[in-house]
């Protein structure tokens, strides 16, 4: 058993709940962009707004890319952030 305080053991799992998926989803999206601007041996000066964009894309935001919406984006991204999200609140 855990000698510290219920209320410092409830923080950090609400912690860990609230921000670990996303952190997660994250750390991939940048990985995924930074990897792609490296093979195509581009500089770096879109890398934060592809992880922005992407990052929408992943939680269904609609964006907009010279002036057309992308409305429907594929659902693999959504369902990976909502089953990450389900199972790390399953196991608190």
């Amino acid at each position: 058993m855990s000698t510290r305080p219920v209320g410092t053991r409830q923080a950090r799992e609400l912690l860990r709940v609230a921000f670990g998926p996303s952190l997660v989803a994250l750390v991939i999206i940048a990985a995924v962009v930074l990897l792609q601007l490296v093979i195509a041996n581009s500089d770096m000066t879109g890398a934060l707004g592809a992880i922005a964009s992407m990052w929408l894309g992943v939680h269904q935001v609609p964006v907009s890319i010279a002036g057309s919406a992308l409305g429907v984006m594929p659902l693999l991204p959504v369902l990976l952030m909502v089953y990450g999200t389900a199972r790390t609140t399953a196991a608190a």
